[in-house]
């Protein structure tokens, strides 16, 4: 297979990999377990005194704090996304997208 050929659709698959948005079906739904051991004692206390005036359990509490943390996260759009890559590939030898198209076109 064409190495140009590969460079392009390699790139494409990034980006849309990188722009895809999470998927909502049953499976993503589930909670997930996690233990909180790094939380220190006193944190603990107030995250249980939280969940309770909140009429709820420990771990719902936990869900609704990260659900709202998220909510306020800003999702990067494409060309921060792109600008993000293009520093992760500083550096690096590129081959100009014009230059693989024209191999492109004159091995196919």
């Amino acid at each position: 297979m064409d190495k140009s050929f590969l460079v392009l659709f390699f790139k494409r698959e990034l980006l849309t990999f990188l722009l895809k948005k999470p998927a909502h079906n049953a499976e993503s739904q589930k909670m997930a377990k996690t233990n909180l051991p790094a939380l220190e004692f006193n944190d603990l206390v107030r995250l249980k005194q939280r969940a309770a005036r909140h009429g709820r359990p420990l771990e719902s509490e936990v869900c609704a704090i990260i659900q709202d943390a998220l909510s306020n996260d800003q999702q990067p759009g494409f060309d921060e996304l792109a600008a993000e890559l293009r520093a992760l590939t500083a550096g690096r030898a590129h081959t100009p997208a014009e230059e693989l198209m024209h191999e492109c076109r004159v091995e196919g």
